[in-house]
């Protein structure tokens, strides 16, 4: 499933973003307001995370703004 409009995109997780997610994932505020998220956060959980394997859950997605994905500049 992808929804999108003249701004942003919301698009399943790809192998791709698991870089951008594990950054995400050193971010202390994330760690506080998430505590559920691995300590350490390995790029190995963020690939589980974005891969799908990390349980069942509802609708997780990404989102790109402006043709960037998640966690990149440009």
């Amino acid at each position: 499933m992808e929804l999108r409009d003249d701004l942003i995109v919301l698009r399943p997780w790809r192998e791709d973003d698991a870089d951008a997610v594990h950054a995400a994932c050193q971010d202390a505020k994330i760690r506080r307001w998430i505590p559920i998220i691995p300590r350490p956060y390995t790029h190995d959980d963020a690939r589980t995370f974005v891969t799908g394997r990390h349980g069942p859950g509802g609708h997780q997605l990404a989102i790109e703004r402006e043709g960037v994905s998640p966690g990149r500049s440009g």
